[in-house]
């Protein structure tokens, strides 16, 4: 399997993953989690704000998101540059988005909605930004 392909299907894994990790947030219901938790750190320190948000609106920007990177994929199937390079950025963000479920969840010692599947998420994000093809490929087949 060449280095396109393997970066294709591990974008695919991503997505995959994100999917399990917005059913699981939204099943756990997170949104409630997360006024929580911001809520702790805001009494900690007094700047950051205690985050709250609808279920209902959590769910439609998970879906919006969701959406978005079935779109994005369809371009990556077409394999232009920019979106091998929105990929790995995709991939640095989901890395983070998994780490912080992970790391919060061993902070509080407790399991946190979206803590299982950010295990995938993180796994598939260091895919994509370790397989990451040339963004040069076009302008060498020309």
């Amino acid at each position: 399997m060449n280095k396109a392909n393997r970066f294709l299907y591990s974008f695919i894994g991503l997505v995959i993953f994100q999917i399990f990790m917005s059913m699981e947030e939204i099943i756990g219901h997170f949104p409630r989690w997360l006024a929580l938790l911001t809520g702790k750190l805001h009494n900690r320190m007094s700047l950051f704000p205690v985050i709250q948000i609808n279920e209902q609106v959590f769910m439609f920007l998970s879906l919006i998101i969701i959406i978005i990177l079935f779109v994005f994929l369809a371009f990556l199937f077409l394999d232009s540059r920019w979106s091998r390079l929105l990929a790995v950025i995709i991939g640095v963000l989901e890395v983070i988005n998994g780490g912080l479920h992970i790391l919060t969840s061993l902070y509080f010692m407790r399991y946190l909605p979206g803590s299982i599947s950010a295990i995938g998420v993180i796994i598939f994000g260091l895919l994509v930004i370790y397989i990451k093809p040339s963004v040069q490929r076009e302008e060498t087949e020309k």
